[in-house]
């Protein structure tokens, strides 16, 4: 990730400086039982399993929504693998997996 700032004085002189950023990247995996189910991440829904590719130390809100399976079984989210509630927000500091625990 390349960052430029350009400041700009009063007489018009300016400069620019240029950074280039390597953010420490790292995995947050979603997954369900049974698999297939969607998971909101940020408000964007995803089909289990996915794995996102986030920054260190990011937030993320997960959520379970309400929903059926294809044989028309009823799936409501309980709580995710961690203990958490239903709409929890993780900070993914390393690489981790979460699973939502069904009811």
């Amino acid at each position: 990730l390349m960052v430029s700032l350009t400041a700009t004085d009063a007489g018009g002189l300016s400069t620019t400086a240029t950074t280039i950023m390597k953010p420490n990247l790292v995995d947050f995996a979603l997954d369900s039982t049974p698999s297939g189910l969607v998971v909101l991440a940020n408000g964007e829904e995803f089909q289990t399993p996915i794995t996102i590719t986030t920054w260190a130390n990011t937030e993320i809100n997960v959520e379970g929504k309400v929903q059926t399976d294809d044989n028309g079984d009823m799936f409501a989210l309980h709580e995710w693998s961690d203990g958490g509630a239903k709409s929890h927000q993780f900070i993914v500091s390393s690489n981790m997996a979460q699973t939502p625990v069904v009811a």
